[in-house]
């Protein structure tokens, strides 16, 4: 997503709409990756769905800070268009 690089000077996020009303975002390479940004993340999609005019609940599927390659966040999500 553009908005996480202007917030961000490390890590990639990338959003995929794997199924009708399902969102997964993806985010890489983050400089400091931990449980706690994991649940931070959670609410910045959430959010980012929200200002879209949607709603979203994302769940981590996959944690860096626990050994996993990339943080993965998926969930249910409604809106012109999925968050990111």
């Amino acid at each position: 997503s553009a908005t996480w690089s202007l917030m961000h000077n490390t890590g990639t996020v990338a959003v995929d709409v794997p199924a009708e009303g399902v969102v997964r975002v993806t985010l890489r390479d983050f400089g400091r990756a931990s449980p706690a940004l994991c649940t931070v993340f959670a609410g910045w999609v959430a959010g980012k769905a929200e200002a879209a005019g949607g709603r979203a609940q994302a769940r981590g599927e996959e944690c860096r800070g626990r050994g996993h390659p990339a943080c993965v966040y998926a969930g249910p999500w409604t809106g012109a268009e999925a968050p990111g």
